[in-house]
């Protein structure tokens, strides 16, 4: 394989992204709705504006496995989802309650649907320096590519996620608002390399907040990121998400990534900007900082080599 790329990755704004692991694409959290899409919750400020619609992402990509790492609608896309089950064999794979959604809501076959095991109390265990391991079943995707579900905090998810997605479910003009509860998931994945060499990995965050990160160390880190957020229940501003300072400090140290891809920061939803050059100069003054890559949309860029 040479310098050949070994892991790649594919931004469609947003939480949205493709990785090519080997050959093997999955793509994680798509969010390709637009206006019209949902009943009228769904406006301007929900859209991934940078993302492709569903049929301009299915003319250049064919992934193999779609991973969805929690139930809001801004990563668990329940139009999205449809089509692209409609359109692909590819399996969907998630929490329990994400596959039991796809299931019930969408009516997927279960042969279609792939549910990681989940930890008895994800917001407690997720703080625990073990909580990185505590998932420690590693699932085959094809030969040499492996991935295991890791649990984080973030808030409306585990018990408090179960409760409010339960109150929607029931009212058809917020359909699609919150999915499901169910932990927040995060996600390693594992690359062999050739002739026998260690194998690389990619920790992918979703909403995974600081302090609940697992410990490294990465090969590479794709981290959610981001300014202010509406608590939809108080209505106040709350955060940030996880700022310039803090995603440094948690890249560095904790995740000790040699990669860091900050994702998400681009989204509506955040209320306050998030500042690229900032994290940059944050990561200068950390002796062992990740090499930062910062995403074009819709290009597939090289993350790891052999």
């Amino acid at each position: 394989m040479g310098s050949r790329a070994l892991v790649r990755m594919c931004w469609h704004g947003g939480p949205s992204f493709s990785l090519d692991l080997a050959g093997t694409v999955v793509l994680v959290d798509p969010a390709f709705s637009k206006p019209g899409d949902y009943p009228p919750w769904f406006d301007e400020k929900c859209v991934n504006p940078h993302a492709p619609t569903v049929e301009e992402f299915l003319t250049a990509h064919r992934p193999d496995y779609v991973f969805i790492t929690h139930g809001h609608f801004d990563h668990f896309d329940l139009r999205t989802v449809e089509r692209l089950a409609a359109a692909l064999r590819a399996p969907i794979v998630g929490s329990e309650a994400v596959v039991r959604t796809c299931r019930e809501v969408l009516g997927l076959d279960e042969e279609r649907l792939l549910a990681c095991p989940e930890p008895e109390d994800p917001l407690d265990r997720a703080f625990e320096a073990p909580a990185a391991e505590a998932s420690r079943l590693w699932e085959e995707l094809a030969p040499g590519v492996r991935f295991r579900p890791v649990p984080g905090a973030h808030w409306f998810t585990g018990t408090e996620g179960d409760r409010v997605a339960a109150k929607l479910a029931g009212r058809p003009e917020r359909y699609g608002v919150m999915p499901c509860g169910g932990p927040m998931l995060g996600f390693v994945f594992a690359v062999d390399t050739p002739r026998g060499g260690r194998e690389l990995t990619v920790y992918v965050s979703g909403d995974t907040e600081f302090g609940s990160f697992p410990e490294g160390p990465f090969d590479a880190a794709v981290v959610s990121c981001g300014g202010m957020l509406m608590n939809p229940s108080t209505r106040r501003a709350e955060g940030p998400f996880l700022d310039e300072v803090h995603l440094a400090r948690a890249a560095s140290e904790t995740l000790k990534a040699e990669v860091l891809v900050p994702v998400h920061y681009d989204h509506p939803v955040f209320l306050t900007p998030f500042d690229i050059d900032r994290l940059r100069a944050e990561l200068r003054t950390r002796p062992q900082a990740p090499r930062l890559l910062t995403c074009a949309y819709g290009v597939w860029e090289t993350l790891l080599t052999p």
